[in-house]
């Protein structure tokens, strides 16, 4: 449990040591948890030494009949690294992510996006071009919400679920005929995704739906939901009360309803209270609002948006270096140095 680490550090060899403590002595106060990271060659914010291009691909899945566009993210030089998987948003695509996937490819992690047609950017990518402005006018964000909720069914969320069954498959058998594939850990995979990507992630890792039905994958090891919905309340204890894995929630204080789901700050930030500990974290941006979770650019320019950015790579690195790559180091900074990437109000919760 990591309440029991509270009363552990990290044990450094003895030049490591010697150089740290003459850091903090000549450190001013506010600033000696930096340093003593950055002596201690600890900085999960920072991006990592390997440079990862992306390639695209579309995967072909016989038995749907359904082609499967994927990007893949394989950094040079990597030999047995975990795989992460991340599901875009309603009205996404393979760019979703691209941001957190970026960091995670940087430290040595092969990252598949997985774009799933049907609610994915073709519910709104070319009927919009020549209507109003969705950033600007009410008309035009209400013609895109229309547009984005059919996207919104239960077929929707079926052909989710088993493109990662599908993409987990092809990507195994990639690996074992030898091709870039061949670079990731098949016994350590994670899940992650934002909006409608989090509620498929939160399937794939273990989530129950009426009459116990499951869609849990086995060959996934731990999950990262960024922007998830509760739900009813009545339902949340059947949903979620037996999700065993390790799970990472990340929401904010202003993420909230944009397709018309119900969602709310309080029923993302819910998710969490559903789940059994052990391995189960809550980080709640103070001010982030929905998209600055998609992993994308444009939402995350102004210093709030860097603040939003710098924390989810630090924490999202720590927590995936934890609890895939059984990192002791990293699972003691969750517990005991996560704040020192936060801001006052932010909110970091694990049990």
């Amino acid at each position: 449990m990591l309440e029991a680490m509270a009363e552990t550090r990290p044990v450094f060899p003895r030049p490591a040591r010697r150089r740290l403590l003459q850091g903090l002595v000549a450190a001013p106060a506010a600033t000696w948890m930096a340093r003593a990271r950055a002596l201690a060659g600890i900085d999960y914010g920072a991006r990592g030494p390997r440079a990862a291009t992306a390639t695209d691909a579309t995967w072909h899945d016989a038995a749907r009949n359904r082609d499967v566009p994927v990007r893949i993210r394989v950094p040079a030089g990597v030999s047995g690294a975990p795989l992460l998987l991340f599901s875009h948003g309603l009205g996404g695509s393979i760019a979703g992510g691209t941001r957190w996937a970026e960091h995670w490819a940087s430290h040595g992690y092969v990252v598949i996006h997985v774009q799933h047609p049907g609610s994915d950017e073709s519910l709104w990518r070319g009927a919009m071009d020549d209507g109003p402005a969705p950033s600007r006018t009410g008309a035009g964000r209400d013609a895109l919400v229309a547009r984005l909720r059919k996207g919104m069914n239960l077929q929707a969320f079926l052909d989710r679920v088993h493109d990662i069954h599908f993409v987990i498959d092809e990507a195994l058998r990639q690996r074992a005929a030898g091709n870039v594939l061949a670079a990731f850990d098949g016994q350590r995979i994670g899940m992650s995704g934002h909006s409608f990507g989090a509620v498929t992630t939160l399937a794939i890792c273990g989530e129950r739906y009426p009459g116990g039905k499951s869609f849990a994958d086995r060959r996934v090891r731990a999950g990262l939901a960024f922007s998830p919905n509760a739900g009813p309340e009545a339902e949340r204890a059947a949903r979620f009360g037996s999700l065993a894995m390790p799970m990472l929630v990340v929401t904010g204080t202003r993420d909230g309803d944009v397709v018309g789901t119900g969602a709310s700050p309080e029923s993302r930030r819910a998710t969490f209270a559903a789940l059994p500990p052990p391995d189960k974290y809550l980080l709640v941006l103070d001010g982030a609002q929905h998209l600055n979770f998609n992993g994308g650019a444009l939402q995350n320019r102004d210093a709030a948006g860097r603040h939003y950015t710098a924390a989810v790579d630090a924490i999202s690195l720590a927590y995936w270096n934890a609890v895939l790559e059984g990192d002791s180091q990293a699972r003691a900074w969750l517990a005991q140095d996560a704040r020192s990437v936060l801001a006052p109000a932010d909110v970091w919760r694990y049990k």
